[in-house]
């Protein structure tokens, strides 16, 4: 019994690591929110500190989706760059430029027209948003 207790135990703790998705915006000065529960506008958005977004606890399975937003180009540029980002489309909405990339190093992925996506950029008036694998809530 305390052997499939242990099995247990170890079962869990390897899951809830490689479940957690990555901290992208860890170097953020935006305003940091995370989607929990769906990674859609359904999920249920939280507004979280630099503290709490470093948090290993923080980042648990929960978590669908990330985002920043009021970071400047620099921090945007930035990244994309880290993260070996390659564009896959552009969209202007009324005063908006969307920006899609897609990046092997994150593991979730939307699909739009045949293109993976896991990283969205929109700029409005030099102010920038970023959300992994999309921004679920407004811009």
């Amino acid at each position: 019994m305390r052997k499939t207790i242990l099995v247990l135990v170890a079962f869990m703790l390897i899951t809830s690591v490689v479940t957690k998705p990555t901290p992208v915006f860890y170097d953020a000065v935006g305003d940091l929110s995370f989607c929990l529960y769906h990674a859609s506008s359904l999920g249920k958005f939280v507004s979280v500190s630099q503290t709490d977004y470093k948090n290993p606890f923080i980042m648990n399975g929960s978590v669908k989706g990330q985002c920043v937003k009021n970071v400047d180009a620099a921090y945007a540029e930035q990244v994309v760059k880290r993260l070996g980002a390659k564009l896959s489309r552009v969209e202007t909405l009324a005063d908006c430029k969307v920006l899609y990339y897609y990046t092997d190093k994150l593991s979730d992925y939307k699909t739009i027209d045949g293109d993976k996506i896991n990283l969205q950029v929109v700029e409005k008036n030099g102010v920038y948003a970023m959300g992994t694998p999309m921004i679920f809530e407004g811009f």
